[in-house]
């Protein structure tokens, strides 16, 4: 089954800064370690950031563990790969558009959720095409947005750097 510290790993400490950044134009606003003010406000770290003092990296872990990789039923997943890129676009875009994209690759009906997924997920001949489709659906996603919001361009290319990383297999010795 999948490893949920590869994939923490793998997003959290190669795209986010364990620092407090409030970058403009950024939707998410304040940020720690990826973790946005704006959508988690109930977040226990922000009490040490608030008193300037370190965030365990144990609370940042757990956070991520807790309402990303379980949600996903991370640790159902048989492919490392296929948990690592659906892992990160849950970070990176929210589980609910997440689940709905395994389900269009997979050509599920979009009313069903992650566990009616993992069946397919795990019998996935090829996961290899189904990280590179994902990854593809993600950069069309990504293009869209800025076509909406031209303010979001000067995030395009390191998106695209992050849906590319997992495309190619980079980490694993397949890139």
């Amino acid at each position: 089954m999948a490893d949920f510290v590869a994939a923490f790993d793998k997003t959290v400490r190669r795209w986010e800064s364990f620092e407090l950044t409030d970058a403009p134009g950024d939707y998410g606003r304040m940020t720690y370690a990826g973790i946005s003010r704006r959508s988690w406000p109930g977040w226990v770290g922000w009490g040490a950031v608030d008193a300037g003092k370190p965030v365990p990296e144990s609370m940042v872990r757990d956070f991520y563990r807790e309402q990303f990789w379980d949600a996903i039923e991370g640790d159902a997943l048989r492919h490392q790969d296929v948990a690592e890129i659906i892992f990160d676009w849950a970070v990176n875009a929210g589980v609910p558009k997440a689940v709905f994209m395994v389900l269009d690759v997979l050509g599920l009906p979009s009313t069903l959720g992650m566990m009616a997924a993992l069946r397919e997920l795990n019998n996935l001949a090829m996961p290899r095409l189904f990280v590179c489709e994902y990854a593809l659906r993600r950069i069309d996603y990504r293009v869209r947005r800025v076509e909406r919001d031209e303010t979001q361009l000067k995030w395009l290319r390191g998106w695209l750097e992050r849906d590319l990383f997992f495309a190619l297999g980079a980490g694993d010795g397949r890139a």
